[in-house]
């Protein structure tokens, strides 16, 4: 099963997302930093859910590397 990642700092809002996501069926995971996200991160997960402005690095920063990564595979 797909998965949708959530990488969101606010604690509420977090648990409001993955909430409304898995009452629609979706499977959730979530995580509290880019850092953390960067664990979780795996090849069923469909989409991610990116706040930018996150404690440690970044969003921007975490999209950065994503992209740099996948486009060295």
């Amino acid at each position: 099963m797909l998965e949708i990642l959530i990488v969101e700092d606010e604690m509420d809002l977090r648990e409001i997302l993955i909430f409304n996501l898995e009452s629609a069926g979706y499977k959730v995971l979530a995580a509290s930093s880019a850092e953390e996200a960067l664990e979780k991160i795996s090849k069923d997960t469909a989409l991610m859910l990116l706040d930018v402005m996150l404690p440690g690095m970044s969003g921007f920063q975490l999209a950065h590397k994503l992209r740099e990564e996948e486009s060295n595979d």
